[in-house]
């Protein structure tokens, strides 16, 4: 069974999605990509919305190249081709993006420094208050080896001075 193409996948994809007849997302998609190619032969680089930007890099090659793979019409598979310039197409994610890829979200707390190196050591005599397990010391930082710096993270804002997590528009005081 053929693999569907991307375009054709996408096309689907987004007929599917929006109820707009498949011929007619080709046809937009179809021009969609031709500007793209457009403006990277023009400009060199094309912004994507939401997406991110692709920047094309061209650098000097001036080199023989033998190709041992495709369609040759020789019987030996083989073929020497003289490249004058590489193309690199780069490619940089919007902030959009970038969010939308972070797979996992992890809330940072500081760790409560401000007691001074004896009461440290007196606590690492005690082993965690969560589970009594034995504390190693990374650096000035006690962390337990089930419950890492947990048991000695506090917030990182003072009682009362957090923000709270709406903005509050002052002329609705």
């Amino acid at each position: 069974m053929n693999r569907p193409s991307p375009k054709t996948a996408l096309d689907y994809e987004i007929s599917r999605r929006t109820g707009i007849h498949i011929r007619r997302v080709g046809t937009v998609l179809g021009a969609f990509y031709r500007l793209i190619q457009e403006d990277l032969v023009e400009f060199g680089e094309s912004r994507i919305p939401y997406v991110g930007t692709l920047r094309c890099y061209v650098k000097k090659a001036d080199q023989n190249v033998v190709l041992t793979q495709g369609p040759f019409s020789n019987k030996r598979h083989k073929r020497r081709i003289h490249v004058r310039n590489q193309i690199r197409i780069y490619f940089s994610k919007a902030p959009q993006l970038r969010a939308a890829l972070k797979e996992e979200h992890m809330d940072k707390y500081a760790v409560d420094e401000s007691v001074d190196q004896e009461s440290l050591e007196k606590k690492a005599a005690g082993g965690c208050p969560a589970c009594g397990s034995k504390l190693e010391k990374h650096g000035h930082v006690l962390m337990c080896p089930k419950h890492g710096s947990e048991p000695f993270e506090k917030e990182a804002w003072p009682q009362g001075n957090k923000p709270s997590p709406q903005r509050q528009n002052p002329k609705s005081r």
